[in-house]
Parts: structure tokens; sequence; C-alpha cells
């Protein structure tokens, strides 16, 4: 009576995790038992994330981050072997093979990301020990500069010779590096351009530039050119149009006297003279955001306040022609069309065009005076592409 038995219990996992077991010993006095418990740890080195981004650059520019590896286990691992990424990544600091690693241990190891062109990049480290291996992915995105221009078709607009029409259009840095004007390509007469940047012209990202263009044409015909810019993004066109025709006049008159229903002599009507619309221009109004001609906006001026007669014809070749010719233009209405009252001076308003397929058409605008007058009709020829 009064004896101490001791027992010496081991424990020596081959894997990982918790273990139960129990003794008992049995006697007259019955059965006495002991719980056992347990954990396995595994040796490994655990790595502070398994996926790094190294976030947006621009290419040329180099940014970094670091992540550590540590030894969570009970036992020194040693280095075995290693891999490193390559370019545009690149690794300081990963042990080489041999390195011992204590139990505990941290190791930091810095990651650099200096892309030379745009895109997405993908690569990993790994190193492996005799826990296993331990894989770290890493993403890295490299922004290309550009100079992004509002509308790669600036669609000046229609105008009569020897008078003009503006537009404009923008340049934008989409990038987060300043660019530098290298050089400029400005386009020549019957256009112009004003706000183009001089060589050595920095802009910043995400600074905008106004380029105003200008049509004025000394001849009849559809014209084309270009301006550009060059930075070290490379060269950024913008294609210029214009259409510019004689002036088309149809003149209406009315009767110059009446006779008196007294019949006591015939007299000469104080009439209101006949309205003058001059100055008749078109452009597109949606240049900027789509290279298609969707809404014309037109401007114009009135001798004084009268109503103007708006419609859109469209021009079809004809085979029946009162000339004797094989084929002739022939003029036919669209649905668009409207009847406006100006005020003396410049006017402007906007047609829709939804409704018109590509091909050529032509304005008519005619003056009327409140007494009915009927003023010159005159015709602004604009192509659509649909």
């Amino acid at each position: 009576p009064g004896e101490t038995l001791t027992i010496n219990v081991t424990f020596k996992p081959s894997t990982g995790g918790k273990f139960t077991g129990s003794l008992s010993l049995t006697t007259q006095a019955g059965e006495t038992t002991v719980t056992l418990t347990g954990y396995g740890e595994e040796p490994g080195l655990t790595p502070s994330t398994k996926s790094l981004n190294l976030g947006s650059v621009p290419a040329g520019k180099q940014t970094s981050d670091e992540l550590t590896l540590k030894n969570t286990g009970t036992t020194t691992l040693e280095i075995k072997s290693e891999h490193t990424p390559t370019a545009p990544f690149g690794a300081t600091g990963l042990p080489a093979t041999g390195t011992k690693i204590k139990p505990g241990e941290t190791l930091t190891v810095k990651i650099a990301f200096k892309p030379s062109a745009g895109g997405e990049f993908h690569d990993s480290l790994s190193v492996t020990t005799e826990a296993g291996e331990t894989t770290i992915t890493l993403t890295g995105f490299a922004e290309e500069p550009a100079l992004i221009p509002s509308t790669t078709t600036l669609e000046v607009g229609s105008v009569l010779i020897g008078k003009q029409i503006s537009n404009e259009m923008t340049l934008k840095n989409t990038g987060n590096t300043t660019l530098e004007i290298k050089s400029q390509h400005t386009p020549s007469s019957p256009f112009t351009a004003t706000g183009l940047p001089s060589n050595t012209t920095k802009i910043k990202p995400g600074e905008t530039l106004t380029i105003n263009v200008t049509f004025k044409p000394s001849a009849l015909g559809e014209f084309k050119d270009s301006l550009s810019l060059t930075t070290q993004a490379g060269e950024t066109t913008v294609t210029l149009t214009g259409f510019a025709q004689e002036p088309t006049t149809t003149a209406q008159t009315l009767p110059s006297t009446v006779t008196p229903q007294s019949g006591i002599s015939p007299f000469v009507e104080a009439k209101e003279p006949a309205p003058t619309l001059t100055d008749l221009q078109v452009r597109a109004k949606s240049a900027r955001s789509n290279p298609h001609l969707h809404k014309l906006l037109v401007s114009y001026d009135l001798s004084a306040a009268n109503a103007v007669e708006l419609a859109v014809e469209r021009m079809t070749i004809s085979r029946h022609c009162s000339q004797g010719g094989r084929t002739c233009d022939h003029w036919s209405m669209t649905k668009v069309s409207s009847k406006v009252t100006g005020h003396a001076g410049a006017n402007s308003l906007t047609l829709s065009l939804a409704e018109l397929s590509a091909g050529e058409y032509r304005l008519a605008a005619t003056p009327i005076a409140r007494s009915g007058a009927v003023g010159t009709t005159h015709y602004l020829h604009f192509l659509t592409r649909g």
C-alpha cells in the first residue's frame, strides 16, 4: 500500500494532425484508464501570401513589393532547390541551396517588376525543402502611355466656297506617364488647326488638349487631310474631311400689282420685301463621339425675323431625263423636314439624320416672310456614311 508506479509515455507521429489513445491497468480494484493526446506538426515553409500582385506600372518604370517565408514547424529545414522568376520580374533575398532555416525563422524576399512593354504578366517563384515545395504566383500589369483622340476622323462639315466652318476635337493622355511632344504634322489649306502643342510640350497624365480645325475652301469638292502628334507613346493621327460646294439658288417671285375690287384704279401693292437668308452652313454635331453623321447642325443668317422651311433631299440617278441624256441627277424629298421661326441675325438648329442611309444629300433652306413673301432657296450638299 502507498507504492507509486511511474509510467513514461512516448509520442512520435509520422504525419501531422491530432492523435488520441489511452492506457489502462486492471486489478481486483477494477480498471484504471488514462486518456492520451498528442499533435503532430508538419514541417513547413509558409509564405505570407500564395499570390503576390505587383499592381500597375507604366512601361519602362519599376515597382516592387515583398513577401516572407517562415518555418512554421519544429524542425530545421534545408533548401534543396529554388526557382526564380524571369523578366520583367526579379527576386532578391531568396535563400541559396543548402541554406538551413531554423524553426520559427522568417526570410524576407523582395520582388521587383519592371516591364518594357504594355500588357499583363505572370510568373512564379518557389523553394523546395524536405517539407515539400512552396510556390508563390506573381502578377503585374504594364500600362502603355497613349495620347487618345476624341475621334479618329473629324468631319468638319459642308460649306459654300469662300466661306469657312470650324469643328473641334480633343487629345487626352490616358496613361500615367507624362508625354512629351517630339513632332507634329499640321494640315494644309483649306484646313487649318489651332491649339496643337509645339515640340517639347509636356502633357501630364489625364491632361486633355483641345484642337480647333477650320475649313475654308476656295474650290468645289470634297477635301481630306490629317493632323498628327508624335510622343514617346508613338504617333496619334486624326483624318480631316470637309465638303465645299457652289451656291445654288432658285428665285421665287410674286406679282407686284393687284387690282382693287372697287375698280377705280390699279395701284402698286406696298408688300413686305422678300426675306433674305445668307451664310448657310452645316456640320456634323456628333463628330467627337461617333465618326458617322447622325445629327446635322444647321446655321444661317436672316435679314429679318421670318420663318424658314428646311428640307433634306436625297440624290438618285434617274434614267428619265428631260434634256435627252441617258442619266441625270434626281432629287427626292426625305422625311427630314422642318419649318422654324428665326430671328434677325445668326440662327442655328439641329436636324436628326438617324433615318437616313449612306448617300449624297442636300439641304434646302427657304425663308418665308409673315406676309407670305418667299425668299431665295439655298441648297447645301453633304454626304452621310450611314
